[in-house]
């Protein structure tokens, strides 16, 4: 949850300080990657989307998102037909408080 946390809290500060979508988004991705969660890497996913899909602040232009899932191998859970994953979600708004 953490890792989410940063990378959200993270993309929103370069955004707010005037940086582009793309350099925000690139930012998230570098603060998950530094909390051991690279994308594409030993089944992690991090996705981070502006503005968010869900959550209060869906559709939000000041708001951001990160979801990260990785997917966890465990003995003998395959052949029940499961595949683990743990996952989290944060999003972190900059500007002015809404009313």
């Amino acid at each position: 949850q953490s890792a989410a946390d940063s990378a959200a809290l993270s993309a929103a500060s370069v955004a707010a300080a005037g940086h582009g979508r793309a350099r925000a988004m690139a930012e998230a991705q570098a603060v998950a990657g530094a909390n051991g969660l690279v994308d594409g890497r030993d089944g992690v996913r991090v996705d981070v989307d502006h503005p968010p899909r869900s959550g209060v602040h869906a559709g939000d232009p000041a708001a951001w998102e990160v979801r990260i899932a990785r997917r966890r191998a465990y003995p003998f859970v395959g052949i029940f037909g499961l595949a683990p994953v743990a996952a989290a979600r944060a999003t972190a708004w900059h500007g002015a408080p809404r009313p």
